[in-house]
């Protein structure tokens, strides 16, 4: 997989958010609580080089999409990452001037050879200093920021640490706004007690009919709350996040608990679609991960309790395969509605497991 790709037609239509980058050290086996089974790791190792030159890229960054596990090369570019049985997350590798790349194929018995290819950015007539840049940037990056992390958030509890790494560029003909960085945008997510690192490949906002496209990779590092007020209040905030989340969605398709949790699905005229017509299978990866397999034709909706929150999902090619996390290939489905508008502010690691259902608030 090539990263994340999120695009929106009319401010509506999405291909979700693959959501990628982990700097952080934490091999958190609840991952395994969380598919109500025992799994075992296994260790994956490589050299990471740089694909111009092929000399070692050292303190690069190895880690799975989606979750907190991850390590970095060391000063010869070497890694070495426990890779958990049951992790279907496909393996990220990324590093500061370079292009992130996403193997989903790799053994844990065979030592990889990976080669990253640096960032050249196409800037046609980019002005890095200027009244005109300045302008530029003071006018539109408060858009790129609310596209980006999200639009209802308070950037006192989400914000961007490094604004001064993003660079914009502004089609004027085309109107198009386009954001690079070369550096990990670092994002300190204080209501949900997170720090994300997101290496950005590609983002453009057209102001025209305001679809959006941006690719990259993250990684989650959790904060460690400072008191049981503030862990209290990271969950309760996580288990809002969740409940009615594309993860929650695909997790209750896993457990047949979908009807039981509050969600609905309905077909192209509306009508509720019983549970047991939702054709689910089950197949086993070349590497031993249990998936499941969701068979629907041309689109159809659903929303979690709440009817005017409805989303219309379209499988691509009739399928969708998913684990028992609810992680799925982000290019397998495109979105339109509700979840479509979710962002970075609203992302949870695949790890996440509800404490309880105590906090659950109406919003």
């Amino acid at each position: 997989m090539i990263g994340s790709l999120q695009k929106i037609h009319s401010g509506t239509k999405v291909h979700d958010i693959k959501d990628v980058c982990r700097l952080g050290r934490f091999l958190l086996l609840i991952a395994i609580i969380s598919c109500n089974t025992i799994g075992y790791s296994q260790v994956v190792r490589g050299t990471v080089l740089d694909q111009s030159t092929a000399k070692v890229i050292p303190f690069a960054s190895i880690y799975f999409s989606g979750t907190t596990l991850g390590t970095t090369s060391d000063e010869n570019g070497y890694f070495e990452l426990n890779h958990l049985k049951d992790l279907s997350n496909p393996l990220t590798i990324s590093s500061v001037g370079f292009y992130s790349i996403t193997l989903t194929n790799f053994l844990t018995n065979e030592k990889l050879t990976v080669e990253l290819k640096p960032k050249i950015f196409d800037l046609p007539g980019i002005e890095v200093s200027g009244d005109k840049s300045r302008n530029i940037r003071k006018k539109y990056f408060p858009v790129f920021r609310n596209e980006f992390l999200g639009k209802k958030i308070d950037p006192k509890q989400c914000r961007i640490i490094n604004e001064e790494d993003i660079m914009l560029l502004f089609d004027r003909n085309r109107k198009v706004l386009k954001a690079f960085a070369n550096r990990p945008i670092r994002i300190q997510n204080e209501q949900l007690g997170y720090d994300i690192s997101y290496f950005l490949d590609r983002f453009e906002f057209s102001l025209t009919d305001k679809s959006l496209i941006f690719t990259g990779n993250y990684i989650f590092t959790p904060v460690i709350a400072k008191d049981s007020i503030q862990k209290e209040e990271f969950e309760k905030n996580r288990f809002n996040a969740y409940l009615g989340s594309r993860m929650h969605l695909f997790r209750t398709l896993w457990d047949n608990s979908f009807e039981t949790s509050g969600f609905i699905a309905l077909n192209i005229k509306g009508v509720p679609i019983p549970p047991k017509k939702l054709r689910i299978g089950s197949i086993t990866s070349g590497d031993g991960v249990q998936l499941k397999i969701l068979y629907m034709l041309g689109p159809f909706g659903v929303y979690y309790k709440i009817p005017t929150r409805l989303t219309s999902m379209t499988v691509q090619n009739g399928n969708i395969i998913f684990d028992c996390n609810g992680y799925f290939d982000p290019m397998d489905v495109v979105w339109e509605g509700y979840m479509a508008n979710k962002r970075i502010s609203d992302l949870l690691p695949y790890e996440y497991v509800p404490e309880t259902n105590a906090f659950e608030i109406s919003k």
